[in-house]
């Protein structure tokens, strides 16, 4: 269920292929706490990432969960990118509002 307004970015290389996922919250107070709190939810297993039923599903123990539809070869990229063995850097992002991104890292 989505309790807030998270833009959400599928990153691609020059050949299309998807080497990360950007989430940039809208002015809203429920999103903005969700994208702040996430990434370090993520490094103290207080966050999680799920896929099921076509979705990817980002979950905070505090901050509720955010449900993302995409279609089965996204979906399928996107999985396999997250739980593939290429290094990942877990960047945080902020113009005016919070948001982060999870990328390949190009040093490897």
């Amino acid at each position: 269920m989505n309790h807030c307004e998270i833009n959400f970015e599928i990153l691609r290389n020059n050949a299309k292929k998807i080497i990360g996922i950007q989430l940039i919250a809208e002015p809203q107070t429920e999103a903005e706490y969700f994208c702040a709190k996430f990434p370090r939810g993520l490094m103290d297993k207080k966050s999680d990432i799920q896929f099921n039923d076509g979705k990817m599903i980002l979950t905070h123990e505090t901050e509720g969960e955010h449900e993302i539809e995409l279609n089965e070869s996204d979906l399928r990229e996107i999985h396999e990118l997250l739980n593939g063995s290429k290094k990942k850097k877990l960047e945080k992002t902020a113009v005016l509002t919070p948001g982060f991104r999870i990328i390949l890292d190009e040093e490897e």
